[in-house]
């Protein structure tokens, strides 16, 4: 089995390398000087909501405005050194955005898989999860030298205090570099519930009070598995962590902590703090009662592998997600309403702050299409956009 996937592998690579288009490079198209740089992904013109039409709209910004924001901050420094720039006509510049095609292998990362083929973007997308990872492999470029442009005000617009942990990191050098950029919005956990459902079963809706017991109470009343309906929504896979982690914080735990001088992480999350964030979280999704055709049950959320299509369906009460601009567009409020996570035994309420981040590969060849990545990368979340 472990040939025939590393064979299927080959045979992907082999037909990427044809198809897709190469990385960012220049070339010169009726008198002028083309700059393509290829991205993770684009905003698509086909796209009818909100979010996605503003995004777009972004994007055609962006392509109009390169050829003035290339004239006013590298034009003058391009012409000065052909030796490093090229000997290309640097008065009449364009932009060309090039979409990642992304073919995709079950189980292999897209991206880790158009690296080893040398056909990743010069435009990456890293989540945290797998940020050391690419900042410790040498796939990121440092952006020091980008981030010294920006003034206060950007800096401040762009970058939320606590995402500098993520951005600001000790590279293979042992020296702490910038390396990522944040992208799509900071996004916070929150509970949401469907109005309806809290309504059917007599519950007033949660508030900014909420402890763990009145989760507890409400995921209980409103669990009515003859009906297919479920107090609360937690999907049993990968994710499961995901769900459990706002346990552990409001409980006082945590997962992991970083040595400074040692540059090291170690896992704490043997703790009573993490016994009482899992037991909770246990009986929410196996506690053992009877219904009222005498069916004994385990737990109040839903088991089934669909689970997101009972929640659009309104089948499910509460659930957990993020929260950006973007939610607004998507959620109808008559029906969906929104609140803090619920309170812990500590009092006090944890949840997580999150954000999509890119960056610029490490092995783009040209500085050119490297700044004009950079100028999309700080564009694509400014004010003017």
């Amino acid at each position: 089995m472990k040939f025939m996937k590393t064979l299927s592998i080959a045979v992907v690579l082999f037909f990427w390398c044809a198809l897709e288009l190469p990385a960012g490079y220049i070339e010169h198209i009726d008198g002028k000087t083309v700059i393509h740089v290829k991205v993770f992904s684009l905003p698509s013109p086909e796209s009818r909501d909100p979010a996605g039409m503003a995004t777009y709209a972004t994007l055609q910004a962006f392509k109009k405005g390169f050829s003035s924001t290339f004239a006013e901050k590298y034009r003058d420094k391009y012409k000065a050194d052909p030796g490093k720039y090229g000997k290309h006509d640097w008065d009449n510049v364009e932009i060309a955005l090039d979409r990642f095609t992304g073919i995709e292998v079950e189980g292999v990362e897209t991206d880790l898989l158009a690296i080893a083929g040398g056909l990743a973007p010069d435009i990456l997308f890293i989540n945290f999860r797998k940020s050391d990872n690419y900042i410790r492999s040498g796939f990121l470029y440092p952006l020091d030298e980008y981030f010294a442009t920006m003034t206060k005000e950007e800096t401040d617009f762009r970058i939320h205090p606590k995402l500098w942990p993520v951005i600001r990191r000790k590279g293979p050098d042992g020296t702490s570099h910038d390396w990522m950029m944040p992208y799509g919005g900071v996004v916070g956990k929150v509970l949401l519930y469907r109005k309806d459902l809290f309504d059917e079963a007599g519950l007033s809706y949660p508030n900014v009070n909420w402890t763990w017991d009145d989760l507890l109470e409400a995921s209980r009343k409103i669990t009515n598995p003859s009906k297919g309906i479920y107090g609360i929504l937690f999907k049993r896979d990968k994710f499961e962590s995901w769900f459990w982690m706002s346990f552990l914080w409001s409980a006082g735990g945590e997962v992991m902590v970083y040595n400074e001088e040692s540059d090291q992480w170690k896992c704490v999350f043997d703790s009573r703090e993490a016994v009482t964030a899992l037991d909770f979280y246990t009986r929410l999704c196996t506690e053992k009662w009877v219904d009222r055709e005498g069916k004994i049950r385990r737990g109040y959320s839903a088991k089934d592998s669909e689970v997101y299509g009972k929640w659009n369906r309104g089948e499910i009460g509460m659930m957990f997600d993020y929260i950006d601009e973007k939610l607004f567009s998507t959620i109808n409020p008559e029906i969906t309403g929104i609140c803090p996570l619920p309170l812990g035994p500590t009092g006090i309420r944890c949840g997580e702050l999150n954000s999509g981040m890119v960056g610029l590969f490490s092995e783009i060849k040209e500085p050119a299409v490297r700044d004009a990545a950079w100028e999309y990368m700080l564009f694509y979340e400014s004010k003017e956009a």
